[in-house]
């Protein structure tokens, strides 16, 4: 059985020892970010990083929405039947701080990835539950959560974003999206937004026996004429949350409604009845500052910048789309314990080297190995040694009886073939200068 031990901290010569040798690798990876073709010019690298960070949050959304819970049920889909709850935790996974250091390779492309534990969304889940608990139709028990959240798995989601054509500058949190994405959203929550708007006016008394919205729904061509002259009369203010959801707020001042009302009910009489309408009662019920009403849309997935490599040969690797799962191991030498943070930096350095290891072996499709690439190709062990750092825990640290200490470690290795193809292409010779 796995325990918790309780740690002494080493000496201050061991910390510093342990410290100085535990960077050198670190040290390595940074040194490596720089190892482009035509590098990433210190302009364009917090431009990646940010579209990166985006892309790996929205990724990290629908690993969140996919989760299940009682009887099957996505967690997304559960979440959707009370809209503050479901923007309070699209806001709170949308804002997960980055983790680790950004990576560029030496095809100029940069990763950044988030992680979500599970008990840090169920931590979440249980306080939003209780802020929201009066709006949710089928509300979730503490124990139906904890027997949910027992089946989660460490959540990690990682963003790639490549060297092009920069789109113009996008609103905080939207790095990931494109200008016709955004332009999409835009509309779609102002087509709401003045649909609510109309659904308000016509709660307005037009007749003393009858309100706006009767004429409104006797008559489609009434409705479509009114909802057209809104949509050229209102004003409409977009405003592009953190939560990636766009929020459209649509107002009309009264006297511009009662034009849009009337020349929609000349074009399109409604009802007789309509003909002798007194709009003086319509004035009392609206108030002196008109109707105000919102809507709301999120960008759809195609309105997202993609990834720019080349889609996966036929003749692709069969390790491609798997991953490779490790556990390091950190061992005390003497009767004293370090700090836990160079303990769990030791036994992540163990499980790199073991995917190292591994890695080197795997078959490529010409029959030779990494190993035999890596002596071909010297920057591709840069990239290898970048790529490592990529490595994913996969559970909390587990402490031994005897001292040690076990770090779950896996690595996705779609990326690596990526690198490879960069490697393996032909590169055009370049003619010595003043040589024809």
């Amino acid at each position: 059985m796995h325990t918790q031990l309780p740690r002494r901290r080493g000496s201050t010569t061991q910390r510093a020892w342990w410290s100085s040798t535990l960077a050198a690798p670190g040290l390595v990876c940074l040194l490596a970010t720089a190892a482009g073709d035509d590098g990433v010019s210190g302009a364009d690298r917090p431009y990646l990083e940010q579209v990166a960070l985006a892309q790996a949050r929205s990724g990290l959304l629908v690993l969140v929405q996919d989760l299940s819970l009682k009887s099957g049920v996505s967690l997304g889909a559960w979440a959707a039947q009370d809209i503050a709850f479901d923007r309070a935790l699209r806001l709170w996974v949308r804002t997960q701080p980055q983790h680790g250091y950004a990576r560029v390779y030496s095809d100029n492309a940069c990763d950044v990835d988030v992680r979500l534990s599970p008990e840090a969304l169920r931590t979440r889940l249980r306080l939003l539950t209780r802020r929201h608990a009066e709006q949710l139709e089928l509300p979730l028990s503490t124990a139906e959560l904890e027997s949910a959240a027992r089946s989660w798995p460490m959540l990690w989601s990682t963003g790639t974003a490549w060297p092009a054509a920069r789109e113009p500058k996008a609103p905080r949190g939207w790095e990931d999206t494109t200008a016709e994405g955004r332009q999409l959203a835009q509309r779609a929550a102002t087509a709401e937004a003045l649909q609510a708007l109309l659904s308000a006016a016509g709660q307005l008394r037009a007749t003393p026996a009858r309100h706006l919205g009767d004429f409104l729904d006797a008559a489609p061509a009434f409705r479509d004429a009114a909802l057209t002259g809104l949509a050229h009369t209102a004003t409409v203010d977009v405003v592009y949350d953190l939560d990636q959801v766009a929020t459209a707020s649509a107002r009309v001042a009264l006297s511009d409604l009662i034009h849009v009302i009337v020349d929609a009910q000349q074009t399109h009489a409604a009802d007789d009845l309509f003909r002798h309408v007194d709009f003086r009662e319509m004035v009392l019920l609206a108030g002196p500052n008109g109707l105000t009403a919102t809507g709301s849309a999120v960008v759809p997935g195609l309105g997202r910048i993609g990834l720019a490599h080349a889609p996966l040969e036929p003749g692709a690797p069969a390790w491609v789309d798997q991953s490779l799962s490790v556990v390091g191991r950190y061992v005390p030498f003497d009767a004293g314990y370090f700090d836990e943070a160079i303990e769990l930096a030791v036994a992540r350095q163990d499980g790199s080297a073991q995917l190292r290891q591994k890695i080197v072996a795997l078959p490529l499709e010409d029959g030779s190995t990494v190993a035999q690439l890596l002596v071909l190709h010297p920057r591709l062990a840069d990239d290898l040694t970048l790529f490592l750092s990529a490595a994913r825990e996969t559970a909390p640290p587990e402490a031994y009886a005897d001292g040690s200490l076990g770090l779950k470690l896996e690595l996705p290795l779609r990326r690596l073939w990526t690198l490879i193809r960069h490697h393996r292409q032909p590169r055009e010779a370049t003619a010595p200068a003043g040589k024809d």
